[in-house]
């Protein structure tokens, strides 16, 4: 059996882009059970392999890291939805996030 936290930790990402594939943003509950499906066929792939065998605990795992990632992706999508940045804002951000990346001080001309 892997690292019960490796196995949370490799789903939260599949949850959370489930949701943000669609717009409007799937749900929690709808995303999390896509993402069982997607961990049971993994879990049922390994019995192609010689010594491989699957347990129901990493699926389990695999579920709440979905589920995790599903619920922050919501919360997210409706905090973005209830206050949506204007342009002007989106630019100043983008440009202060360019400026630290690129190792500058200071506005950002262009």
């Amino acid at each position: 059996m892997a690292d019960p936290f490796l196995l949370l930790l490799s789903f939260i990402p599949v949850g959370f882009l489930i949701v943000w594939a669609r717009r409007p943003p799937v749900r929690p509950i709808p995303a999390t059970m896509l993402a069982t499906a997607l961990a049971v066929v993994l879990a049922a792939g390994k019995f192609l392999f010689h010594g491989r065998h699957m347990a129901v605990a990493d699926i389990v795992m695999q579920v709440l890291g979905a589920l995790l990632g599903a619920l922050l992706a919501w919360r997210l999508a409706h905090r973005q939805a209830q206050d949506p940045p204007d342009d002007h804002t989106r630019r100043e951000s983008f440009q202060q996030a360019s400026s630290t990346f690129l190792g500058r001080s200071g506005p950002v001309n262009g």
